[in-house]
């Protein structure tokens, strides 16, 4: 019986604080942790991280090339910069299926920093929705103290640092997951599926990069399977 009591004490404490002690750690988060997030979300040239791989891919399509073409070509001929394949954690060439160079053929036109900005901009506004239509699901009892830990969480936790670190498509893949759930609660099942199996990051490749035919053919749909 005592620790019903105690239990329930601590529960009516909680409530009464609703969500300032969320609001306290976000904030705490957001000093500590916001300037190294703004600082990466805009690499130098020379840091040839994740999204590289996107955005040469668009740049080797425009050009007529291979977008399998080694990393190590694009960025001597896009950045002016030697890379040592060895090195290098992103390996010879984009290991992304084919379809995926849609999502950075609109930002092939920008600088590589430039485009690793937009799209780290972008990914963070589908973030912001992804948790808005979360909330407006599941109703959360307290709105504040729901979006006071959304941003804890979410400045405090390593994924979110190395999402914006290497401009990854992580969250727009949760954007498609949560509209995919969201018509799957009204039972809109031919809808989730669509948004599902027809996200082009999901598209398979039937054979290896080095395969891919040398003169940038596409669109999607003729690159499926025969890239």
């Amino acid at each position: 019986m005592a620790s019903g009591s105690t239990a329930s004490n601590t529960e009516v404490r909680a409530a009464a604080l609703g969500p300032l002690p969320w609001l306290v750690l976000a904030l705490a988060g957001a000093l500590q942790f916001g300037p190294l997030l703004v600082a990466v979300a805009y690499p130098p040239r020379s840091h040839i991280l994740d999204f590289f791989q996107d955005w040469s891919s668009a740049r080797c399509y425009l050009a007529g090339r291979s977008i399998y073409t080694p990393l190590v070509e694009s960025a001597h001929e896009f950045l002016g910069l030697e890379v040592d394949p060895v090195r290098s954690h992103l390996g010879r060439q984009s290991t992304h299926p084919p379809a995926s160079v849609l999502l950075a053929l609109p930002l092939a036109f920008l600088g590589y920093p430039e485009a690793f900005l937009v799209w780290n901009l972008l990914s963070l506004g589908m973030l912001v929705v992804s948790a808005g239509l979360i909330a407006r699901e599941l109703g959360p009892p307290w709105p504040g103290a729901g979006l006071a830990v959304g941003v804890a969480v979410a400045l405090l936790a390593s994924p979110l640092f190395a999402q914006v670190l290497h401009a990854q498509v992580n969250l727009f893949l949760l954007l498609l997951i949560t509209l995919a759930w969201r018509a799957s609660r009204r039972e809109a099942w031919g809808v989730a599926g669509v948004l599902i199996a027809g996200s082009p990051v999901w598209w398979p490749s039937t054979k290896t990069p080095d395969s891919a035919p040398r003169n940038g053919a596409f669109p999607a749909a003729r690159c499926r399977g025969r890239c």
